[in-house]
């Protein structure tokens, strides 16, 4: 704590000695040129490529998704077409002497 209070008391003494300094005019045109500058910037073709590829990503995706969920829905549901118990007795089965 000590070391930050003798830090923040030199920072201040050096911003009270800043004021009394004059600030060096900027050049001529340059607002101008930071104007320019910034209305040419478009944006870079990394951007435009994740958002092209973005779309496609979720599409690939979502039917990943619902291609594994078919398939584990798949093993999961086994239809079974037996005949029930009742129509199907034991005795039908049995040889008889």
């Amino acid at each position: 704590m000590k070391n930050f209070d003798q830090r923040w008391l030199t920072a201040a003494k050096e911003a009270r000695h800043a004021d009394s300094e004059p600030v060096p005019p900027l050049p001529l045109g340059f607002a101008a040129r930071v104007l320019a500058r910034s209305r040419d910037l478009q944006e870079p073709a990394w951007l435009e490529l994740v958002a092209a590829l973005s779309l496609r990503a979720l599409i690939v995706t979502t039917v990943l998704c619902l291609v594994s969920g078919g398939y584990a829905f798949s093993q999961w549901y086994q239809p079974r077409l037996k005949v029930p118990g009742l129509e199907n007795p034991l005795t039908s089965d049995l040889t008889w002497p």
